[in-house]
């Protein structure tokens, strides 16, 4: 911004790629559910085993799940994790841009651009690790990561490729949060009202970013710089590992 506001060019480009944007999101949403199938009846022993496993497992109601300390503990620890991660995703070029080195509109948008990839990548590697050592471990290892990362945040924009791999770094933990917990919450909570809870849960991310946006920017006004707002961020991503590994097995 020029003295508070953008350049009238980038003002008017604004809207039509945000149109075209909605289109990709509506072509890609359209393309995903014709993809969605009702799985084949599966017969023989295989079949009785899996309707065993459904029966014997746990089957929470949402009324049920919502009046749970697991449910508002699982709660908690996503919130934790994501206020950090969701609210430097929003301030990160705002940051990035107080360096002269770094203030290259060119730059940050390519950075952004890499960090979406390593966010999907996120989801694919973190999700896997969950599968392979079980979510707790692969959770507490994540979200070691992302505080490590947010730590010393601040410390990597003293070049481009430290500022770069660190911001990839809070997207990648970040796509891996969003991947780990609906399997989680299946496991603890029964798969028959899985997809409702896990909802409910979701509305962790919902108010981590929203929030989070919000008390970055009051703290960094509070602190006058970022330096300590990372530093917070960090313990936040600690505070979610410790109730993770206090979080009682299924």
């Amino acid at each position: 911004p020029i003295r508070g506001a953008f350049s009238p060019a980038l003002t008017a480009g604004f809207g039509p790629l945000l149109r075209k944007l909605s289109a990709f999101y509506v072509v890609l949403a359209v393309a995903g559910s014709l993809l969605v199938s009702t799985p084949k009846a599966v017969t023989g022993k295989s079949s009785s085993k899996a309707t065993t496993a459904v029966a014997t497992g746990p089957d929470f109601t949402p009324g049920q799940a919502l009046t749970s300390l697991q449910f508002w503990w699982i709660w908690a620890i996503i919130f934790l994790m994501s206020t950090g991660s969701l609210a430097t995703a929003g301030v990160n070029k705002a940051f990035g841009v107080t360096f002269p080195e770094l203030r290259s509109d060119s730059y940050l948008s390519m950075v952004l651009a890499l960090s979406a990839l390593f966010n999907g990548g996120g989801r694919l590697f973190w999700g896997s690790m969950s599968d392979k050592y079980g979510f707790k471990n692969a959770f507490m290892a994540m979200a070691g990561v992302q505080a490590v990362t947010l730590g010393i945040y601040d410390k990597l924009a003293a070049s481009k490729l430290t500022f770069a791999l660190g911001t990839m770094s809070v997207y990648f933990t970040l796509g891996g949060a969003f991947a780990m917990f609906p399997p989680a919450i299946q496991k603890r909570f029964g798969a028959r009202n899985g997809v409702t809870i896990y909802s409910y849960i979701f509305t962790a991310f919902a108010v981590a970013s929203i929030g989070g946006s919000i008390l970055a920017k009051r703290l960094v006004a509070y602190f006058g710089g970022y330096e300590n707002v990372f530093k917070l961020f960090s313990a936040s991503s600690l505070g979610a590992l410790g109730l993770a590994a206090l979080l009682p097995e299924n």
